[in-house]
């Protein structure tokens, strides 16, 4: 920590994971306690869409998806324009997405990436999308869009995550 440049280095938390995995969860109790800045791409999407709960289980489209991950680096750079930290949690479920993240990022120099892959058992994967499904929560992914993420990537490998 000897190093004076380290008080200019940006950081990126980078929490990763399925939805139900509990990465939404532990990036806002990571923002709270250390008082960091927070984006999710669940919920941008939410916002984005105006997704009530009724329509909470459907999938990105592809226009969708390249318009919140867009939206979400766009948000990141300006966010660290005046600030050291950022968590980012989503499901980055392409090395598209993350390079996106990364190419938009690039104009801030010196950035560190912390990146986390967050996992449990599938089973408490689901139960969290029914309780999340059967409360007032409103959550982009369900049940449906789990299985098709989960097929679509098996376990995404997050650059050396």
């Amino acid at each position: 920590m000897g190093d004076g440049n380290m008080t200019n280095r940006k950081h990126v938390i980078l929490i990763i994971g399925l939805p139900g995995s509990g990465k939404t969860t532990i990036a806002k109790r990571l923002s709270r306690k250390y008082n960091i800045q927070h984006l999710s791409t669940e919920l941008l999407r939410a916002e984005y869409l105006n997704i009530d709960r009724e329509e909470s289980d459907c999938d990105f489209t592809e226009e969708q998806q390249k318009h919140i991950y867009s939206e979400l680096a766009n948000k990141a750079v300006k966010i660290l324009k005046t600030n050291d930290c950022l968590i980012i949690d989503g499901v980055f479920r392409s090395q598209i997405q993350r390079t996106q993240l990364y190419e938009t990022l690039s104009e801030i120099e010196d950035i560190n990436y912390l990146k986390f892959w967050i996992q449990c058992e599938e089973s408490i994967e689901v139960a969290r999308l029914i309780e999340r499904k059967n409360s007032n929560t409103i959550c982009p992914a369900g049940g449906e869009t789990f299985n098709k993420i989960k097929a679509d990537a098996v376990k995404i490998e997050c650059d050396n995550v």
